[in-house]
């Protein structure tokens, strides 16, 4: 039988309203039915916030294993904060935020050793007294010549042997050692949370002092003041170098006091501007250092370090030697959150005694020294600047 043109008009007629009806179903109960299209459109429920129906529809609809409450929350928290553009502004997740205030404190898990360059370019040790290191056979003067039976390298920061010593307590590192005898050692120490000082200190020569300052914490201040209280009552060095390379910062409270130490009380020792208004930060209590000064600088010097440095070259009481400095000149508030993890947000900005934003820029050392592998070549130019301007 024949099927004429105009049997074949109906049937496509007929077949495009049922497809059309079948659409319509579809769209009315929220489906769209497509052999191309890897999607489906899903009906709108009774209205919620958007940020909740968004986690609604993904419990109910995700394929994959949908991440725990409290991840998903600080995941969204993250995403809220990286709108606002500042680096600073970030939301750490509990345990690490654990470790920030530690350190804050003053304490991690470390072996309890001090770092400095001796000769030849090999890193000398002194353990802390009754510190894990001391505890498990370091003694004064070894040299560190590998880490985990890694040797070191061309290593051009000590700041990266310490991080390496580092690490979680109880966990154990081995320390491949140099003895004076020429004896090679291999001693596994276990780190420990310790209160860990925030300065490092020694006679580089009769004359010349040397204090290093890893980090502002809530200890810097007492330790700085007490060490220089201990010069004014006996023999003590009459020029000071004071390092700040590698320090990153830390908390601000220290500050006024320790600028008090090598400046004396009531000078500017930086200008806090918030959104509303602008304060003066000064200096406190007693002098107890007057004489020459060199501070040591590079681009790991940031924040609360770079205040102390253009306060003291900002009244001329130091120069700088070294690189420039990292250029943080923002201030962070620090929020604890109920799920233990912490919000840092930028709530100012800070300017040098001279009204100086550092922002990107940083401080210009006064000399500028390059990395020499293996030698502290900052350290010899400040001896040698010391030296010419020591009475």
């Amino acid at each position: 039988m024949k099927i004429g043109r105009t049997t074949i008009r109906v049937w496509h007629v007929a077949a495009g309203t049922v497809l059309g009806l079948v659409l319509a179903i579809a769209f009315s109960a929220g489906v769209l039915v497509a052999p191309y299209m890897d999607f489906i459109l899903i009906q709108r429920a009774a209205p919620l916030p958007p940020f909740g129906e968004a986690w609604l529809w993904v419990e109910r609809q995700f394929y994959g294993a949908v991440p725990p409450t409290d991840v998903r929350m600080r995941g969204a928290i993250r995403g809220m904060l990286a709108t606002l553009d500042d680096p600073y502004t970030v939301l750490l997740d509990p345990q690490p935020a654990q470790q920030e205030r530690q350190r804050l404190a003053g304490t991690y898990g470390d072996v309890g050793v001090s770092l400095w360059w001796a000769e030849e370019g090999h890193v000398a040790l002194a353990p802390y007294p009754s510190g894990p290191a001391a505890r498990a056979g370091v003694q004064p003067g070894d040299l560190l010549t590998g880490i985990d039976g890694e040797p070191l390298q061309d290593v051009e920061r000590l700041e990266d042997v310490a991080w390496r010593l580092q690490g979680a307590v109880g966990t154990v590192v081995g320390l491949d050692l140099l003895r004076s005898e020429g004896e090679v050692l291999h001693i596994p120490v276990t780190r420990e949370e310790i209160l860990h000082p925030s300065i490092e200190s020694r006679d580089l020569t009769p004359d010349v002092g040397y204090v290093k300052i890893n980090s502002f914490t809530d200890q810097t201040a007492r330790e700085v003041r007490d060490l220089l209280d201990t010069w004014t009552q006996g023999p003590a060095p009459s020029a000071l170098i004071l390092d700040l390379r590698g320090n990153a910062g830390g908390v601000l409270s220290p500050l006024p006091s320790l600028g008090g130490a090598l400046l004396g009380a009531d000078l500017v020792m930086y200008i806090d501007t918030d959104r509303d208004s602008e304060h003066i930060v000064k200096t406190s209590g007693a002098q107890l250092f007057a004489g020459p000064l060199a501070v040591l600088v590079d681009g790991g010097t940031a924040s609360a370090a770079e205040i102390l440095a253009a306060a003291l070259a900002d009244h001329g009481r130091a120069v700088l030697i070294g690189a420039p400095t990292y250029g943080k000149g923002s201030v962070q508030a620090l929020y604890p959150l109920p799920d233990g993890s912490v919000m840092h947000i930028t709530h100012a900005v800070w300017l040098t005694p001279d009204g100086n934003r550092l922002d990107g820029a940083g401080l210009q050392p006064d000399f500028t020294v390059g990395v020499v592998a293996g030698r502290d070549a900052a350290l010899k130019v400040a001896l040698e600047h010391i030296a010419v301007h020591t009475p």
